[in-house]
């Protein structure tokens, strides 16, 4: 974003009581989550869950009926050029020009999106590293794969230095040798910016986000840290029982979620350090006086699907 990166405060953006309405049917309804950058941040729900209403009013493309947008601290509820400044954004669906080259068509839009001359280059230089598109550069939109199309999507977004890029639907309609480049594609941005994504597929948060907002019906449901946790962490599930209703302390070990399953029963998910963790992880319950019942490794995103399903229930 131009002449914001050296600003001391940090890439936070509130959003306070969003409601979106189009005539009978409403599409947010009071939504107020608060989303800090760097990092990938993940919107689920179900298929008209109001995902892409929030993500076009994210990129000023659309107002919303009340509530309030703040970034930095600043109200931009009112200021969608501000917003649009702000953000670099991919529809599901992104509108490219197929008759030009790839390098040249990022030149355009790094132009209309306000890039100094100057820093051109550079900033279509670091679009066609981030999305893998060197190979291609030269090479008409209109002749590439739908995987590329969608990497150059990407590519227009993030060609301005934006603070916040949001992402609808990024994987739709990939092969999965594209899906695991654009999952790189995806993390390469998150450590440089706030990167919001859309998807209502699962694994798909779980392989990118730290963090996710549920939405149903245009409300959010709940919101959650997720798969992405600490590189190189493993997160395991404990079952253990006790007389005493208190939880051990751990060591090297993070308690994520304590849930008492009855009968003395307790339900542990926790962030380990690394592999030798998890054998004194077992020891080190015994000694505090529980008797350990089961031990064993979670799917990023088999947990978010229980979670999921726990949230909504079953029916579409």
């Amino acid at each position: 974003m131009r002449g914001s990166r050296a600003h001391s405060m940090p890439d936070t953006l509130t959003l306070s009581h969003l409601w979106a309405h189009y005539g009978e049917h409403v599409g947010l309804r009071d939504v107020s989550a608060t989303l800090a950058g760097p990092g990938v941040i993940g919107l689920l729900g179900r298929n008209g869950a109001g995902k892409s209403t929030l993500l076009h009013i994210l990129a000023g493309l659309l107002l919303p009926s009340s509530g309030s947008i703040s970034w930095r601290g600043e109200d931009v509820s009112a200021q969608p050029s501000t917003l649009r400044e702000l953000v670099g954004f991919l529809p599901e669906t992104p509108a490219l020009h197929d008759e030009m080259r790839v390098q040249d068509f990022l030149h355009w839009c790094a132009t209309i999106r306000g890039v100094a001359r100057a820093q051109r280059a550079e900033r279509v230089h670091n679009a066609l590293r981030t999305g893998q598109l060197e190979q291609v550069a030269k090479l008409r939109i209109g002749a590439l794969s739908h995987g590329f199309r969608k990497r150059v999507g990407i590519a227009q977004a993030m060609v301005h230095d934006p603070a916040m890029i949001l992402l609808d639907e990024p994987i739709s309609g990939l092969d999965p040798a594209q899906i695991a480049q654009m999952r790189q594609v995806i993390r390469a941005l998150g450590e440089r910016a706030l990167v919001v994504v859309s998807s209502h597929i699962l694994e798909e948060i779980t392989k990118t986000c730290a963090r996710v907002l549920l939405l149903e019906q245009g409300a959010l449901r709940a919101e959650r840290a997720i798969g992405a946790h600490t590189p190189g962490a493993l997160r395991m599930r404990l079952a253990l029982v006790s007389s005493q209703a208190s939880t051990p302390e751990l060591t090297g070990a993070r308690i994520v979620r304590a849930q008492q399953a009855g009968e003395g029963k307790l339900i542990l998910s926790v962030d380990l350090d690394d592999e030798a963790a998890t054998r004194s992880l077992a020891r080190e319950c015994v000694a505090q006086g529980f008797d350990v019942l089961g031990l064993e490794a979670v799917n990023p995103t088999q947990e978010l699907e229980a979670y999921f399903l726990e949230t909504f229930g079953e029916e579409e």
